[in-house]
């Protein structure tokens, strides 16, 4: 129906070779294209991404990598129907603004468990032209899991649980709780629980 929200996105990501495999390190690429259109709203995203993965120690690993690219937002007060439009949200009629994305981030794990940190919206970039002048806050998210097979059985099935925690400041946080089971390398099932308000499957 008219109005309605649509969301369309293409990504694609792959490793780079390695002149030095003795090292073992990695180096990792991606890009992703992305368009929301919600009724008067839309946004476009286009983000690189780039992560250099390196040992640790024998059986552990780091990465550390960017995300980083720019989003456009719009706006079409063309189209609102109003009791009072002098209302400052409106005044601005149609806007159209560009601004950077940087989102750094740091990756630990191995074939046992792994744990990571993002931080999103780290320039904090300030929305103008668009209703009320508003800024962006940092998003904090920690990531933490691990992976098992069960004592008994064939073990064809292997388990991973793991929790998000999304926390910004003066915002309750957000703290996702998945498990995810995987069987002989072809075939994932999982669900996710969310204390604010969704369950997925």
């Amino acid at each position: 129906f008219e109005g309605a929200p649509r969301t369309m996105f293409a990504n694609a990501h792959g490793a780079l070779p390695s002149k030095y495999k003795h090292l073992k390190t990695k180096h990792g690429v991606g890009l992703r294209v992305e368009t929301d259109n919600a009724g008067l709203f839309g946004r476009t995203q286009l983000h690189g991404a780039y992560a250099y993965h390196f040992p640790l120690s024998r059986e552990l690993m780091m990465s550390t990598g960017l995300f980083a690219g720019s989003v456009q937002q719009k706006f079409d007060a063309s189209q609102i129907f109003a009791q009072n439009y002098n209302d400052n949200s409106l005044s601005s009629g149609n806007s159209k603004i560009i601004w950077p994305v940087i989102d750094p981030g740091v990756w630990i794990y191995s074939n046992k468990f792994f744990v990571g940190f993002t931080l999103q919206q780290m320039l904090r970039n300030k929305i103008k032209n668009i209703g009320q002048d508003s800024r962006y806050t940092h998003h904090y998210i920690l990531t933490g899991g691990t992976r098992f097979k069960p004592e008994k059985g064939n073990g064809d099935w292997t388990f991973m649980p793991s929790a998000n925690l999304k926390f910004a400041p003066m915002s309750k946080p957000a703290i996702d709780v998945n498990v995810l089971a995987e069987y002989k390398r072809t075939l994932i099932i999982g669900a996710t629980w969310r204390n604010t308000d969704a369950v997925a499957a």
